[in-house]
Formats: C-alpha cells, structure tokens, sequence
C-alpha cells in the first residue's frame, strides 16, 4: 500500500467503513497460514472499493490481578506475496451479536444460541463457499461450543465443536466443509456460571461474555458477519432492552434477590429456569424479536426479524452415528498438526495477500520462507472458570507449561488481536 495515511476520522470514530473483522488471534493461538491456493484480498488502488486498502489492528487487554508495571511484547507479523493466489479468502462472523441482552444468570449452567438464517447466507453472490479453518470464542464461563449446519429442512454434521473448551487454549481449527448459500447455522455456547455471584452480560471485557464463531472460507463472499440478538426492533414499551423486560418478570416472581440493581438472581427458585429458557429460546417473540445482522463484506449493518422456531422443531435431527463427516477428534485420538487442504473452485482474479499471522517475541527475526513455526508470546493461566468434573482435558490444544510465567493476559480475539477492514 502506497498511502501511509490511514483514515483516522473512519476508524477510530466509529465509522462505519472500518466494522468488519478479517482476522483474529487469541489466547493460546499459533499462527495462521493459508493453503497455497487462498489468500486474503489486498489492494492500493483508491478506486477499489472491493478491496482492503487500509486495516486498523485492536487489541483488548485483561489484568486481573492488577500487576503493576506489566508490559506486553505481543506484535504481528504478515506475510504477503505479489503473486496472484487462486482464490480470496475471507473470514465470516457467526453466533449471538455483542449486545447485553444477551446476559447468564448467575449460578446455574446453561446454553446460548446464535442464529444464521438462510436469508442472509442467500445473499453469498457464489453457490457456495468452502470452510477451511474454524475459531469457536466465548469467555472464561463458556465450557461447550459447537456451530451446527441446516441445509432445507435436515440438519448436517456439526461445522464444529469443543465439548472441553478452555479460554486460556484457543485455535482455529482446520476443516473442510461446504457451505451453500441458503444455509444456516447455529452457535451454541454451554456456559457454567455456577462461580458468578452476579448475572454475566455480553462484552468485551474478560468477565463478560461472549457466543461467537468465526468461518475462514473462500471463495470470499458477499457476507461477513451473520448473527443474530434479542431486540426490541421498534422501540416497544419505550424502547426497553429485552433483558429488563426479562428481568422486570422474573422480579415480579420472586426470582430477583435485589430489585435495586437486578443483578443478583436467585435460580434454585421453582420456575426460575424454564423462565430463562423462555427468553433463550423464545420463539414466540415474548421478549420481543429475534433479529438478523446480516453485514455485507463491503456494505453496511442490516438487521431484520427471524423465525427462530425451525432450529428447535422443525429439522431433521443429524444422525451422529452417520459417518460422513467426523468433526474434532476423540479422546483417543490426536489431530493432525500438517492438515491436508485440497481446494476446488473456481478462481479468482484480484490480487491477493498471504498473510501468516503471529504474535512475535522481543528482538525476533523471521523471513517469510517456509512456514513458520513458534509458540505464541502470551499463554496464560485460567482465572474463574469452573468446568463439569465428568470432563476430560481436551487434547484439542497444547498447554505451555510456562504459562504461570506470563504477566498479562491478552483478551478477546491479544484476548482478542483483532485485524479489522478499512475500505
């Protein structure tokens, strides 16, 4: 890129031309390398809309322990080539839209969905895309994630799933899955906030919470961001957040400890549950709507209603002894850590970047050949999450046994490095 000016006023004021993630990184990532044929889509051309030209890096730190004088070394290194790759990549963000009324109660374990409908998966512009790696994201309650697959009325094996998930160990996850426009896909974040004395709210900070799924694919579509929210679309009843409508009925039941804050809830209560599980899974738009955001890869937010109901009632349940499609391995067995990627599209004629992306150490020097290979610079230790004793540790990631050595922990996706598109 020839213009070292980045568009300050697009980025940093919120606007709405540098909203749609291409990358991230979290804790207890590696780095990230492309097959040969993909590559993420770069170019200088001001006359390019179609294009990245300029990307804002966020990064989202967490110091729990308060440490005084922490320091972070974390960085980025992206490997690019001047050489045409056959296809553009892109990543698509799936699962329950950062917005607080998406909130766990405190002291209980229970599962949030997020919803991508068909009708913003018809809106792909190709037939269908090609999943190569997949990054499943909640925080520090979050123990089970999976991201399922509907095509018309039959569900498919899932796209993904961690049944150990540890927040400290995340990874993208290779896969190879197709998925054809019209689609739709389900997050579900099981979360054990049996340790919280206080609802937990969607957010980005580390004791918030977070239901997400992130899709690298290609070809690269016409969508980016496909999630969906409780909301009150049409500002009923004053324009009340869906969570206080819940909240204001839970109280009148008794289920609120203090109706000063309604923060504390008291869920062993008879009914307390199912009434939660009502606004989770509320199909009949009690809590007003469930709304779509669909975000283009190169337009603005768009948010409609959906109909919920098919995804709990109206699929043909996926047949987990079909031996299709095996998604993560069992205890048993070890991953691959050189996974074979075969794509098989058509391909693409925009000059593409191919990033590696990774988190450096200080006074690190690495050429671009090859692939690289290092441990990233911040591993570090749990705090606050409580996990089913039943479960095993998951052989999905590596625990770096330095990790007590670590002083701050990077959150969200450094916890969260986020690389975001700039047209």
């Amino acid at each position: 890129m020839n213009d070292f000016l980045a568009p300050k006023d697009q980025c940093t004021n919120g606007g709405s031309d540098c909203d749609l993630p291409i990358f991230g990184w979290a804790v207890g990532a590696d780095e990230f390398v492309f097959p040969q044929e993909v590559g993420l889509p770069f170019s200088a051309d001001p006359n390019d809309p179609q294009r990245t030209q300029y990307v804002r890096l966020e990064m989202h730190y967490d110091n729990p322990n308060n440490i005084v004088g922490a320091q972070d070394y974390s960085g980025l290194t992206i490997y690019y080539t001047d050489n045409l790759r056959q296809y553009d990549g892109s990543m698509i963000q799936l699962g329950h839209v950062v917005y607080d009324s998406m909130f766990v109660p405190n002291g209980i374990e229970t599962t949030v969905y997020g919803v991508c409908d068909s009708s913003c998966t018809d809106n792909f512009g190709v037939n269908s895309v090609t999943a190569i790696a997949s990054f499943l994201h909640s925080h520090t309650i979050g123990v089970q994630l999976r991201l399922r697959h509907f095509r018309g009325n039959t569900e498919l094996a899932p796209i993904d799933e961690n049944l150990n998930y540890d927040f400290d160990f995340q990874q993208f996850v290779p896969i190879n899955r197709t998925i054809q426009a019209g689609d739709s896909m389900l997050t579900e974040c099981y979360y054990d906030s049996r340790s919280r004395d206080e609802i937990t709210l969607a957010g980005e900070a580390t004791t918030e919470e977070m239901c997400l799924a992130f899709l690298m694919v290609y070809p690269a579509p016409n969508v980016a961001t496909c999630e969906s929210a409780k909301f009150n679309a049409y500002d009923a009843d004053g324009g009340q957040n869906p969570r206080f409508k819940w909240l204001n009925e839970a109280n009148s039941k008794g289920y609120v400890v203090d109706p000063g804050t309604m923060k504390v809830l008291n869920m062993s209560k008879p009914g307390a549950i199912e009434l939660y599980n009502q606004y989770t899974i509320d199909t009949s738009n009690t809590y007003y709507e469930t709304v779509s955001r669909c975000l283009g890869s190169h337009s603005n937010n768009q948010f409609y209603p959906i109909d919920i109901s098919p995804f709990f009632s109206g699929f043909i349940p996926y047949n987990e002894t079909d031996p299709e499609c095996s998604i993560i391995p069992t205890k048993d067995q070890t991953p691959s850590t050189t996974p074979t990627l075969t794509p098989s599209l058509t391909p693409s004629t925009t000059p593409v970047v191919s990033p590696t992306l990774s988190p450096t150490k200080p006074g690190e020097t690495r050429t671009p050949s090859g692939t690289p290979s290092m441990s990233p610079s911040i591993n570090p230790t749990i705090t606050g999450q409580t996990l089913n004793p039943s479960q095993t540790p998951s052989k999905r990631f590596n625990n770096n046994s330095n990790a007590n050595d670590i002083y701050v922990r990077v959150s969200y996706l450094v916890m969260f490095l986020l690389i975001i598109f700039c047209n």
